[in-house]
């Protein structure tokens, strides 16, 4: 694709893109610096830090109409989501004033009729309006959360806000009529609307220009109304989404991210829920919740971890997007960070997690942005499980049809913006509130049918991108899941069929090189992923541009380019690609010197012969090298190589490669310019060539090391390593599978043309890390794959036994190297063991083992092709002999190495002469910056003199504050003395009236019982008198009575004793007697009976009048000592607020503070807070009426309440403080509220908040409550008027005599018009609402003394009531006696009576007249009796009367004498208690003082401390007369810096900064002259190493070429002109004279030439010391005796090669004698001739 101008959208021309074009590195610098250029061309950016267009424009509208110019604002889709922005920016600036930021919720105008469809997608907004300044602030938790709405929302929704559609939540109500007016029903804008039949149809405003969602135009045949205007076009498909369908569109969505759903669906029919099986293992779509963009779940995420296991700190593992670790930062405790997620940070935080540190969650990337590492998921969750903490995935990279990380994690995030959608015009994300709007929901499902398809290719194309870089010698390093360090952590989560990502990066060895890169890169360039196509960009500098630094400490560079890579064609890729290097090739890599560029190379296993002399060079790099088992630093030059060797010996640190590998580098060669003719390096290195003027000599000495070396070496042996075993290769050139097993030294492969000999050459040097264009047998790695398959596979197993073998712990006794490449371009290895498994899929570890054993295949001279051997041995100029030579035995690549050394140190001494004046000038430097430093040391003394001032003027204000905390401890210790003394007159009082209290009490008693008998001696008295004049007269009758029955008696006597002479007279009168004294002790029995029920009656209600005094002197007694505490506890806590509150209530109070970014409204509490009694005497009335209202909280939104409410239940005390939702309008009472006369609860109150007045008229009618204090009056205002009064709902009064009463007055019943009377039980505690102490005070002290009263008078009660029982039960007890004895009396006298009747009975005369007299004499004298009795007991009473009267006032004489002086105590005693009460709350005032001095003495003693430590003060000094000084002397230090041109500080810092230059320059100076000349040191050692190198070699390969020449009776001479470049052949045959020179090989035989080719070629090989030789077709041109005696040659030569392998190509059969190895079938075995064709057909 071309690339999209400067601000354009990505994709182009689409108005809800979510990326933006930045075509040039400058340009991204200028964006983040916000460089008009840029930022006045954009037109859009990546959603979360761009704020789009129709957003901007729609938050402008609504400042318009809801605020004013000084306000900004930002808009998200629900309250809840606008509320964590209002919170966010409370949290970063608390002083901001609650009336500075404003929730406005737009929703759908309920007044007008609405369309189903526009319903059921329920547009709505909620606006943020800020102050401008905080902007700021606000656009941080627009990026960070992501909770911002999309650009689709704000364009839909800002149609309806102009149409007057979308308004403030809290203006729309239902209308009543339906239609409130408007014409017709509201139906949103177009896309939104159904067909109507409303003659006049809503036309929405023009929609913005969209080629994404262009509005169908009607035809003309059409009327508005029958349009289908419920959909809307997306022109992307070219078909209609029906936004009804939204529903079905999200199902569909979580279906296919969790694994259920493929492909297409139709969104007409709701997706089947009757799932069998899923992707994703036991994932289903209920576990997957949509939110509106990537960062928006991980954002909740961490919210809901939080919420559910509380305010810890989390954990952010390996090197994150950058808004991850921002939310963790800053929206909870904060996190611990690992940026490397190495497993060295698992150790340390597992080190942690040990030693008690517990954490919330650990967030992770999974693979990394943009390193692409992956941290080690088994593990991190083995440490989740152990210790407890979350752990969330973020698999956006690897995405989750590659990678299954389900198994460890507990959250997943992925950002379905990026893979999942494609098409970079929609946001989204997994996670749940569901604000995900429908237009996006409808274009995510769209984009998302055909994902899994678009990773697949995806996942190739990066592959080969990653080919491509890793090979480039500019390009330093590749990141990407497949050849990162952490791929076994990937591949642990990797699906069977996944890949590596669309995503990587890369860095190259600068930054220039960088930037021409990127600049010329012709792809997408701007900010985002996972697209359908290619998006490049400078990711650090976008995502970092402010913390480079900070990101380079985790291995994050500056210059990073990110590669997302997309559908496009493979070979398309590939061109871009190679055109963006070359544009990187032209600016070269610089070192440190300012030429040459720094390379890898591997270690090279070193080869002696038996001599212990190097005879051979088998690397391609020098001694130069610092070894190592890995690749390190080499030195090249700055040009790609021009030669295919050049190539092949410098490996790359890539891990696979690609056909196209060669035709980068055959591009490059264009560029290489050749070194000039002769040059200062070539002049040094050749030394006029003086090593080579004794040619003679050197051959002598080569050719007696050639001898000696025969007799050392001996028979010919196989090798232990470096061996090629076996060769396989499938679907290669024409051979669906060739395999050829070859032995250890020689082997002849034969056979026809087509049998696979030249494949066999060909796959040795693919598969051993070649380029297709070396073999010559075709362009590409693709062109040899056989036709009609997609792929091929080449196999070599290599000998690997031996004390040198490479790792064989690792690969055992053989090494498997495989190649797998595809006609897409794609290239891998595999390295297996011997055993057959895969060690490493890398091409690094390839090249290792490859160079390890020197299998030099691009090596020309080492695997000379069928094409190279015929120029070679037939046509090969003197100048190409030449360079195959130099090539062959590495001197080229020595003299290039050298080159670079040379030009090194030439660049270094030219940078050490252009610095020489740098030192100079920067020694004149330091000594200016010294001489200033003099000037000022010598000023030192008044620079120590302000400081002296500033130290005293720091610790002044310490002395101050102490000197008053001194004032106060003796203010405190005065109160104190005073206290104690109050407190022992108190004691004193205390003990007096206890005394005296104890005094009265046996007084009381006896008082109450003087005062009973007195009672009782009088109530006798009075009945005694109004009996007296009865009992008189009866008294006179009876006498009268007895005297005239004693005559009758006596006459009736001596009538009888005249009869019997007198006896039975005097037993009759005996038996009167006795019968008579029988009637009294029964008379006295029965009254006692009837005594004994009243007694005990009168026992029982004594008791119970004992049991009710002393329950009240209890209740007294408690209510004393309540009144008294609460007394105290007035006087104490006169600024105590809270004492009468749950004691958790400062907790809630602090979290409302603390927590105050939560609340639209800081909430209103508690109530009692907010009112002040103003009338104490109704305090107990009104804390009993409100109850628990005074404990509740007033807030203004639903939202608010939740957030308080959870804070309450956090505390627990949901039970005592609820909370109310109100409104701040003031209610207006004029006109409900009763008679002015009355006092209501409103009016005794002060309510200074509106909150709190409105919600307690509302709750409990308080302006309806009158107060009255006297309880008769209430009852008559209430019930005894001949109407009810007005306005009046209840009443309370004061109870008559009870102190912890009073009573309520209201109307009940279904028309009010029932009494209702009912007791009000005061709840005595700590008062919570606020009053005037002193009158609160003074009116509990009256409440104190009549409640002491109270109790004394009860206590008087229940000891009258205690005595009056204490005499019943006397007097029951004595009763009981007399009871007995009279009972006994009786017996007695009834025995008696019947004795003497007995007696008379027998002296009984007939006549009975005497015992009737007798009886009635007997009763006469009872009567008597009893008038006698009853006017003694008159007598008696009167006596007993007048004795309790004496004894009565006795008691009550020294009573009152006590009483007295207990009141007197008492007056004492509470003086005492109230001057106690004054003191300890004058005391707890200064000890107040004192504390808060105190801290302020320690905070000012720390602020000292931070200046220096404590020095004393000058006399009479404060802290003003200091500040004074010290002032004067600032001026004079300014005006002296001034002078000397800066502060002392600044002098002294430019001093040393300018003397470490200095040194630091000279000693990096003395460095790099140190480090030169070592470096001329040792090159001048390497280049006498060379000559000897060059010398040597070239006398072995003339030796070895004259001794092949012999074996055929040739004699010759090889002719090395290192002058001239030329290497020539001079060949005498046998039969020519043999004076002769010899001839040149133009003018010899075929045969012959190719025979001295041969002996050519054999004493190169010799000179070498590669492990392989291989040769195709070398008697091509040879007739049969030159063949023969070449091949016994080779033959022989190779025996004499101890320990090489040969593999030699030959089509013609061999001589008998030889045996051959591998004879490859005849492929015209499988032809058929024509006539057989056609019988078949026949």
């Amino acid at each position: 694709m071309s690339v999209i101008e400067l601000g354009g959208s990505i994709p182009a021309l689409t108005p809800h893109a979510s990326s933006v074009s930045l075509p040039t590195w400058a340009d991204n610098v200028a964006y983040e610096e916000a460089q008009p250029r840029v930022m006045n061309k954009m037109t859009t950016g990546y959603p979360r830090f761009f704020i789009h267009k129709a957003i901007v424009a729609f938050a402008e509208d609504v400042v318009k109409k809801y605020g004013n110019t000084d306000l900004s604002a930002m808009l998200f889709p629900s309250c809840r989501t606008a509320q964590g922005c209002v919170d966010f920016i409370l949290v970063r600036e608390p002083s901001i004033p609650p009336h500075h930021l404003q929730i406005v919720d737009l929703v759908l105008d309920k007044r007008r009729p609405i369309s189903e469809t526009l319903a059921k997608v329920f547009p709505s907004v909620s606006a943020v309006l800020f102050r401008k300044y905080l902007f700021p602030i606000a656009k941080q938790y627009w990026q960070h959360s992501g909770a911002g709405i999309s650009s689709r929302r704000a364009e839909f929704c800002h149609g309806l806000f102009q149409e007057g559609v979308l308004i403030d939540e809290r203006t729309s109500q239902p209308s009543k009529n339906g239609t409130n007016g408007f014409p017709k029903p509201c139906k949103g804008p177009r896309r939104y609307q159904r067909a109507s039949t409303d003659k006049i149809p809503l036309i929405p405003k023009p929609d913005r220009a969209s080629s994404e969602e262009a509005q169908q135009k009607p035809s003309t045949n059409e009327s508005p109304d029958t349009r289908e205007s419920s959909q809307f076009l997306e022109e992307r498909f070219g078909r209609n989404l029906d936004v009804s369908l939204v529903e079905n569109a999200k199902l569909a969505i979580r279906r296919r991210i969790s694994g259920t759903l493929m492909g297409e669906v139709d969104l007409s029919v709701a997706p089947s829920l009757q799932i069998t099986s899923s992707a994703r293992g036991s994932l289903s779509h209920d576990d997957v919740y949509l939110y509106p963009c990537g960062m928006n779940s991980i954002f909740n995420a961490h919210k809901m971890m939080l919420k559910a296991r509380g305010q810890l700190k989390s954990i952010s593992f390996g090197f994150p997007y950058i808004d991850t670790l921002k939310i963790l930062e800053k929206f909870g405790p904060g996190c611990l960070f690992y940026g490397n997620g190495s497993s060295a940070d698992l150790d340390d935080l597992e080190a942690r997690l040990e030693r008690g540190e517990r954490y919330l969650a650990l967030f992770c990337e999974f693979p990394g942005n943009p390193m692409l590492k992956c941290p080690d998921l088994k593990r991190i969750r083995a440490l989740a499980d152990t210790y407890g903490f979350g752990m969330v995935v973020d698999e956006t990279i690897g995405n989750f049809i590659n990678v299954n990380v389900f198994p460890y994690a507990d959250v997943v995030v992925s950002s379905l913006t990026k893979i999942f959608s494609g098409e970079c015009n929609v946001m989204g994300e997994v996670q749940y509130e569901d604000n995900y709007w429908a237009e996006d929901a409808i274009f995510m499902e769209r984009n998302s049918r055909h994902f899994v398809s678009r990773i697949e290719r995806i996942n190739d194309n990066a592959e080969v991108i990653c080919d491509i870089l890793r090979i480039h010698p500019l390009v330093k390093a590749v990141y990407y899941p497949k050849y990162n360090q952490s791929r076994e952590f990937y591949d642990a989560c990797r699906t069977p069929t996944g890949g590596y990502g669309g995503l990587l990066s890369f860095e190259f060895q600068t930054k220039a090189q960088a930037i021409a890169f990127f600049d010329r890169i012709e792809t997408a360039k701007g900010p985002s992923l996972g697209t359908n196509f290619t998006l490049t960009s400078p990711y650090v500098i976008l995502a970092h541009f402010l913390e480079l630094e900070w990101a380079a400490q985790f291995g994050v560079p500056a210059d990073l380019i990110r590669i997302s890579v997309g559908l496009e064609d493979a070979d398309d890729l590939k061109s871009r690609f190679a055109e963006a290097l070359l544009a990187a090739e032209k600016i070269g890599v610089l070192n440190s010197s300012g030429q040459g560029f720094i390379y890898m190379a591997p270690q090279k296993r070193s080869r002696r012969e038996d001599d212990d002399e190097i005879i051979a060079v088998e690397s391609a790099s020098s001694s130069l090298r610092h070894e190592s088992h890995r690749k390190k630093v080499r030195l090249s030059v700055n040009q790609f190589q021009a030669s295919k060797s050049r190539s092949a010996r410098g490996p790359t640190p890539t891990d696979s490669s690609s056909d196209e590998d060669e035709d980068l580098l055959n591009v490059a060669e264009e560029y290489t310019s050749a070194p000039p003719a002769s040059t200062q390096y070539e002049i040094l290195r050749d030394g006029d060539f003086k090593h080579l003027q004794n040619p003679d000599h050197d051959d002598r000495i080569a050719t007696q090391r050639l001898v000696a070396r025969k007799q050392l070496m001996g028979e010919n042996r196989e090798a232990d390593n470096a061996i090629i075993q076996e060769i396989t290769c499938y679907n290669f050139m024409c051979h669906e599978r060739l395999s050829v097993k070859l032995g250890p030294l020689i082997n002849f492969v034969v056979g026809h043309n087509g049998s696979g000999k030249s494949a066999v050459l060909t796959a040795i040097t693919l598969c051993l890390g070649g380029k297709a264009a070396s073999t010559n047998r075709g362009a590409s790695l693709k062109s040899l794959i056989k036709t009609g398959t997609d792929s091929a596979i080449l196999v070599i197993k290599l000998k690997n036994e031996g004390n040198d073998a490479y790792q064989p712990d690792v690969y055992g006794e053989s090494i498997i190297i495989e190649r797998h490449f595809s006609r897409s371009g794609g290239s891998s290895y595999k390295l297996k063991s011997a055993m057959g498994r895969v060690i490493s899929s890398k091409k690094a570890d390839v090249d290792d083992i490859i160079e390890y054993y020197q299998l030099q295949v691009d090596n020309p001279m080492n695997v000379l092709t069928q094409d190279a051997a015929k120029s070679f041995i037939t046509s090969s100029t003197p100048s190409q002999k030449y360079k195959f030579f130099v090539e062959g035995v590495q001197l080229e690549a020595l003299d290039n190495d050298y080159k670079v050394v040379s030009e090194l140190c030439d660049n270094i001494e030219r940078k050490l002469e252009d610095t020489k004046g740098d030192i100079e000038d920067l020694k004149k430097n330091a000594d200016a910056a010294i001489e200033k430093r003099r000037i000022v040391q010598e000023h030192e003394g008044m620079r120590l003199a302000a400081k002296n001032l500033q130290r005293q003027s720091a610790w002044s204000q310490v002395v101050a504050a102490q000197q008053k905390i001194g004032d106060q401890q003796k203010e405190v210790a005065l109160i104190s003395e005073a206290l104690q003394k109050t407190d022992n007159m108190l004691e004193r009082a205390r003990t007096t009236a206890r005394q005296i209290e104890e005094e009265l009490v046996p007084l009381k008693e006896e008082e109450k019982k003087a005062k009973a008998v007195h009672k009782e001696a009088s109530d006798e008295v009075q009945k005694v008198h109004s009996q007296q004049r009865e009992i008189r007269n009866n008294l006179v009758a009876a006498k009268k009575k007895v005297t005239d029955f004693k005559a009758d008696i006596e006459a009736e006597v001596q009538r009888m004793e005249d009869a019997n002479g007198g006896a039975q007279a005097r037993k009759a009168t005996e038996l009167h007697e006795a019968e008579q004294a029988t009637r009294d002790t029964k008379d006295a029995l029965k009254r006692n009976e009837e005594e004994g029920p009243t007694l005990e009656g009168q026992r029982r209600a004594a008791a119970e009048e004992l049991k009710k005094t002393e329950t009240s002197v209890t209740q007294k007694r408690q209510e004393v000592e309540q009144i008294r505490n609460r007394l105290k506890s007035l006087t104490q806590n006169r600024e105590d607020i809270m004492a009468g509150y749950d004691t958790r209530l400062p907790q809630l109070l602090k979290m409302i503070r603390d927590q105050q970014s939560q609340f639209k409204e800081k909430p209103v509490g508690p109530i009692g807070f907010h009112i002040t009694v103003l009338k104490p005497s109704w305090s107990n009335t009104i804390e009993t009426v409100l109850g628990n209202a005074l404990n509740s909280f007033v807030v203004t939104c639903k939202s608010d309440q939740t957030v308080l409410s959870r804070m309450i239940k956090h505390l627990n005390m949901q039970s005592t403080t609820p909370v109310i939702i109100g409104n701040r309008h003031p209610i207006n009472t004029n006109g409900n509220e009763p008679d002015p006369q009355y006092e209501t609860i409103l009016r005794v109150l002060d309510i200074d908040d509106d909150l709190v007045r409105n919600q307690l008229i509302i709750n409990q009618s308080i302006e309806q409550s009158i107060l009255v204090p006297k309880r008769t009056d209430a009852l008559r205002i209430m019930y005894d008027q001949p109407s009810k009064p007005r306005n009046v709902r209840q009443c309370f009064s004061h109870h008559d005599s009870r102190r912890d009463y009073g009573h309520r007055f209201a109307w009940t019943g279904r028309n009010k018009n029932l009494e209702d009377m009912t007791g009000v039980k005061y709840q005595f505690r700590k008062s919570r609402m606020k009053s005037d102490a002193e009158t609160q005070i003074h009116y509990q002290k009256d409440i104190f003394a009549q409640a002491e009263r109270d109790r004394v008078k009860a206590e008087n009660e229940s000891a009258q009531a205690r005595a009056k029982l204490q005499k019943l039960q006397t007097g029951i007890t004595q009763h009981k006696r007399e009871c007995d004895k009279l009972k006994i009396a009786v017996q007695r006298a009834e025995e008696k009576c019947e004795a003497l009747q007995a007696e008379l009975d027998r002296d009984t005369v007939e006549d009975g007249r005497f015992e009737a007299l007798k009886g009635l004499l007997e009763e006469a004298e009872r009567a008597l009796e009893i008038d006698q009795t009853s006017y003694g007991n008159l007598t008696e009473a009167k006596e007993a009367l007048a004795d309790c009267e004496a004894k009565l006032r006795k008691a009550q004489e020294r009573f009152r004498r006590i009483e007295q002086a207990r009141k007197l105590e008492l007056i004492n005693k509470n003086a005492a208690f109230e001057k106690v009460n004054d003191l300890e709350g004058a005391k707890a005032h200064a000890i107040r003082k004192k504390d808060q001095q105190a801290a302020q003495v320690e905070s000012f003693t720390a602020q000292a401390s931070q200046v220096s430590a404590r020095v004393p003060i000058n006399e009479g000094e404060t802290s003003a007369s200091l500040d004074a000084k010290i002032k004067k002397m600032q001026s004079q230090i300014k005006a002296y810096n001034r002078r000397v041109g800066g502060t002392d500080q600044e002098v002294y810092e430019a001093a040393i900064e300018a003397m470490e230059k200095h040194n630091n320059a000279k000693t990096s100076r003395k460095e790099i002259e140190g480090i030169l000349e070592a470096l001329k040191h040792s090159f001048m050692k390497r280049i006498v190493m060379f000559r000897r190198f060059q010398q040597h070699i070239s006398a072995r390969s003339r030796i070895n070429f004259n001794y092949l020449l012999s074996e055929r009776a040739f004699r010759g001479k090889l002719t090395i002109d290192h002058i001239n470049k030329k290497l020539d052949v001079h060949v005498e045959p046998d039969e020519m004279t043999k004076s002769g020179k010899g001839r040149q090989t133009k003018t010899l035989s075929g045969g012959e030439k190719s025979f001295s080719s041969i002996c050519l070629l054999l004493s190169l090989w010799e000179a070498m010391g590669a492990p392989l030789r291989c040769l195709d077709e070398f008697d091509v041109f040879m007739d049969d005796v030159n063949r023969d005696v070449s091949t016994k040659m080779i033959i022989s030569a190779a025996r004499r090669s101890v320990g090489r392998q040969f593999i030699l190509i030959t089509p013609k059969a061999l001589v008998p004698e030889l045996q051959v190895r591998k004879i490859l079938f005849d492929p015209r075995e499988k032809q058929r001739r024509i006539d057989e064709m056609v019988q078949d057909d026949d």
